[in-house]
């Protein structure tokens, strides 16, 4: 908004010395004098008493330009001393972004000691603040990138935070960043924060969800569906997707998910499939903007949550008098400093992967907690970090359901099965394959068969982490009790 109305009064700035010159000129004076007087405007200085109609304009106009741009100036001065200061605390929290403030803005005011740096990905590395804590969020994923490539000794020191917006982050180079990623986010809100099984029909594990538009942000909300709702091993959950999902269906066509779920995808669209959009228990539209589809689906489907994606805090499902109708993805929802800096879920990933290293930390839970090794799972791949940010995903999940009362198996012998399924599944998607003599290269593992057939000491290494992560959960879960009571 401010880069607007800095544009705004460069464009009006010259306005009332162009009508002050033609004013002048029409009142007889020569061109030396319309300069002069025309720039005596500007500091409220009046150079002759004859006025005509365009001449008035020009000596009322540019008195509000000049102070425009002082306030302009002003207000860039008191940013400037306040960013001083709040960089010059050891706790500050520097966000980089573009020419487009208004998200970075929106962040650096839920995190307390942040501020925004309006920037180019090209800027001077002498400009760049050294707060040990960095957020990089430009328009586009590349800028915020190649801005991150360009400053590596400045960032080396501290902890930077990468916001991506399509990119998927496991692909990555992990260097010293962090990456959170807006669809991935978006997609793991909408599961958690609206979970199929509801107390209203605890015992429900039939469902049908229809997935409306196509993309990364589609492919997402589906991959995660298939990795976090697993409840038992009797459900039966069908997966129904509208649109271009051609290359998904090409990637992951023949899918093994090791029980009665199933993903359906749609040739024809659906428009022409309204009679089965009518049976679904969810309709999730990922198409921004398109009032149109929710508008229809409304007044069809009498029974269907329909959860609609926007950006906007102005979403307009929020202005419905259905109670069927919810907004997911919104930029106020997902811009926080506990997604961004402090995800307790990508801890407890972390916390999985070394207890897979050494059981012992099960039992010394202060060597894990003090980080002592924490590097080793800083140099992880990308791939698989995210694969142990899934399984707590899942964890997270599945435990918030039992502590709402869902009746959900609680023993960690009857939740290994529902997490094999899970593991199998995120690995299937990782385009691994059975195999008895396989490897990271090849991507063929032995333990992609059923639960009942793994290797006992296999099946065992999975309790023990099971164990600990319900356990974990659990204590943040009465943590969070706690705090609300007080």
């Amino acid at each position: 908004m401010k880069s607007k109305y800095r544009h705004l009064l460069r464009i009006l700035f010259p306005v009332p010395f162009i009508l002050g010159v033609i004013g002048y000129r029409m009142a007889g004076y020569s061109f030396n004098d319309a300069f002069y007087g025309s720039f005596c405007f500007y500091f409220v200085s009046v150079y002759s008493k004859a006025f005509n109609p365009i001449m008035e304009i020009a000596r009322w106009t540019a008195p509000l330009v000049t102070v425009s741009w002082v306030i302009v100036s002003l207000r860039g001065v008191f940013a400037f001393l306040k960013t001083a200061m709040v960089s010059s605390r050891k706790n500050s929290i520097a966000i980089y972004c573009g020419d487009n403030t208004s998200e970075a803005e929106l962040l650096s005011s839920k995190i307390p000691h942040s501020f925004v740096e309006s920037t180019s990905p090209a800027a001077d590395p002498a400009l760049i603040s050294r707060s040990l804590t960095q957020i990089v969020f430009f328009d586009e994923d590349l800028l915020s990138l190649e801005f991150y490539n360009r400053n590596l000794n400045l960032f080396s020191k501290g902890r930077t935070h990468i916001v991506l917006r399509e990119l998927e982050p496991s692909f990555l180079r992990q260097g010293n960043a962090s990456y959170f990623s807006l669809s991935k986010q978006t997609a793991l809100d909408l599961w958690q924060k609206h979970p199929l099984i509801s107390p209203s029909d605890p015992l429900k594990r039939r469902f049908k969800v229809a997935i409306i538009g196509d993309g990364n942000l589609a492919e997402q909300i589906l991959d995660f569906g298939l990795l976090l709702n697993i409840f038992s091993e009797d459900q039966s959950i069908e997966y129904h997707t509208y649109g271009n999902w051609d290359l998904y269906s090409s990637l992951h066509g023949d899918l093994p998910l090791m029980n009665d779920d199933r993903i359906i995808h749609h040739d024809r669209s659906w428009q022409l499939s309204i009679a089965d959009l009518v049976e679904m228990d969810r309709i999730i539209i990922t198409e921004e903007n398109n009032i149109r589809i929710l508008n229809a689906l409304l007044g069809v489907c009498r029974s269907s949550d329909i959860y609609y994606f926007s950006r906007s805090d102005e979403n307009p499902a929020a202005f419905y008098e259905s109670e069927r109708v919810f907004d997911f993805g919104t930029e106020a929802d997902l811009l926080t400093a506990d997604n961004i800096l402090y995800s307790h879920a990508d801890s407890m990933a972390a916390a999985l992967y070394l207890i897979g290293l050494d059981r012992n930390l099960v039992i010394n839970s202060s060597l894990l907690e003090s980080g002592t090794r924490s590097h080793e799972w800083k140099n992880l791949p990308g791939e698989d970090k995210r694969e142990h940010q899934f399984r707590a995903y899942f964890y997270e999940l599945y435990t918030d359901l039992l502590s709402s009362g869902i009746p959900l198996a609680s023993d960690p012998f009857d939740i290994a099965p529902l997490e094999h399924i899970r593991w199998c599944r995120s690995r299937f998607l990782a385009f691994w394959r059975q195999g008895e003599n396989g490897d990271y290269i090849t991507r063929v593992h032995k333990d992609l068969v059923p639960f009942e057939n793994l290797d006992e000491n296999v099946a065992d290494e999975e309790l023990t982490q099971i164990i600990f992560m319900m356990h974990s959960f659990r204590k943040r879960t009465e943590r969070l009790k706690e705090t609300a009571i007080e």
